[in-house]
């Protein structure tokens, strides 16, 4: 099934019904770069590590999705002040990641892992994240139009 599941404690939220037709994964900075020196060379720049990623969320939920999705927030939120990790769990099943082998990330359920090339592999993964931007709510009758950002770990 196409979607999201936020999980966090014994809370679980799944989303299907987005608002925009772009996947609502991207990349955050740094990202890499291309500069020219001053004989206009290329010198390419950007970070060692691996880029993170962030989640732009906007979907249709009904009156007790929005609940629980509010209770996932106030949750992680309670987890981070009380210094007992604050991470949410978000299996992306919207669009497969794409990495060098071996795995870094553990398979969704039901997911699994396929060979792109000797050393490209696709697979739905779950992901350490973080809400960064809180849940804006706005009501459409039995619907509510909610907006947020998730950040992995």
């Amino acid at each position: 099934m196409s979607g999201l599941i936020l999980t966090v404690n014994d809370l679980e939220l799944k989303i299907t019904k987005f608002l925009s037709p772009r996947f609502p994964r991207g990349r955050i900075g740094p990202l890499p770069s291309i500069e020219y020196s001053a004989n206009g060379s290329s010198i390419l720049d950007g970070p060692i590590f691996p880029i993170k990623f962030l989640w732009s969320i906007n979907a249709s939920l009904d009156l007790e999705e929005t609940d629980i999705l509010q209770a996932i927030y106030s949750e992680s939120d309670y987890n981070r002040r009380n210094l007992t990790g604050p991470l949410i769990t978000l299996t992306d099943n919207t669009l497969s990641f794409v990495e060098h082998a071996p795995r870094t990330r553990p398979l969704a359920a039901g997911s699994t892992e396929t060979t792109i090339s000797n050393n490209q592999i696709k697979y739905f993964a779950k992901f350490q994240t973080f809400i960064i931007q809180s849940p804006e709510i706005d009501e459409q009758g039995i619907h509510n139009a909610v907006s947020f950002t998730l950040q992995e770990i």
